[in-house]
């Protein structure tokens, strides 16, 4: 019978059936393959999950995001001005257009807007604006 090489191991058909056959002088009928691919395969999951934990620790500094009706009700009741109010100037400003509406957090008691701004050279910048009194507090 003639083996089918697939990388490290190879394939033997047997009939209907297949025998996986290691080429590695370590391995016994190819378990030692499978470790090695089971471990690149949790090492892989350890490297995502450690890229995405940056994000979820950014993201920790902005408590308690407004749901649309709490964000309404504190606009109705003037505690933070209308987004439209909040947008004029930065594109007055910078020029180019909202990207993204990120949301509306309380940062240390304060109320924020973040806001993804796509300038007019194309610069993708970020703002975080006092909700209340239309200030800048960060560009990024």
């Amino acid at each position: 019978m003639k083996a089918f090489a697939t990388g490290p191991a190879s394939v033997e058909p047997i009939g209907n059936l297949t025998k996986l056959r290691c080429c590695h002088s370590a391995c016994i009928q190819g378990e030692g393959c499978i470790n090695r691919l089971m471990k690149r395969i949790i090492l892989s999951l350890c490297v995502g999950l450690a890229a995405i934990s940056p994000c979820a620790t950014a993201q920790g500094q902005w408590s308690n995001s407004f749901t649309a009706d709490d964000a309404r009700t504190a606009r109705e009741r003037g505690e933070i001005l209308p987004l439209k109010d909040i947008l004029r100037p930065i594109e007055s400003r910078y020029g180019g257009e909202m990207r993204r509406f990120v949301g509306l957090f309380d940062r240390n008691g304060q109320k924020v807007y973040v806001i993804d701004w796509t300038t007019r050279q194309g610069e993708l910048v970020q703002f975080t604006i006092n909700a209340q009194t239309g200030r800048i507090i960060s560009v990024s």
